[in-house]
């Protein structure tokens, strides 16, 4: 690397290995998150000892709190974080996916790790908004049971990818 030029190698290497640290400090304050470590210097959550000890903002603080929480609840998440199937951005929409529908979220957790196997976070987080709308917690229970409940979203012009949901009714 130098003052003028970085390849787009280079660059790649530096964001594998942000990504690799990120995931790893995530894990760790899955553990700390566990234990309540953060009690031990008086702080009142995770978020705000991140706030006071490492220099993040409030909302980047409360997104990886969430990331762990999401880690320490979710077994198959935390496998397949470990064996590094999800990136961070796919945990973080992993944690935006479950909160307030953890009921649904645990039906579909294997649906949606597999989805984000094969996806890009970018894409996976646009499949994935049919998912979350209709995953919404005020769904009757009998509504799941629907025979057609899959979601077929467009990835590209040439591809699409299966998340469990309810389709939209047909405009015409």
């Amino acid at each position: 690397m130098h003052d003028d030029w970085v390849s787009g190698d280079e660059l790649q290497t530096l964001v594998a290995a942000a990504q690799e640290a990120q995931l790893r400090a995530i894990e760790a304050l899955a553990i700390f998150e566990r234990h309540k470590a953060w009690d031990l210097d008086g702080a009142g959550s995770a978020a705000s000892w991140l706030v006071a000890r490492c220099s993040l903002t409030r909302a980047d603080a409360e997104r990886a709190v969430a990331s762990a929480k999401v880690l320490n609840a979710y077994d198959d998440v935390r496998s397949a974080t470990q064996a590094r199937v999800l990136s961070p951005a796919h945990l973080a929409h992993f944690a935006h996916l479950a909160r307030h529908r953890s009921a649904r979220f645990t039906e579909f957790v294997p649906t949606l790790i597999k989805a984000a196997s094969t996806l890009d976070p970018e894409a996976y987080r646009t499949i994935t908004q049919r998912w979350k709308a209709y995953a919404d917690d005020t769904l009757k229970p009998t509504e799941r049971d629907t025979p057609n409940w899959h979601v077929f979203a467009a990835v590209s012009r040439t591809e699409s990818k299966e998340v469990r949901g309810k389709p939209p009714e047909a405009t015409g």
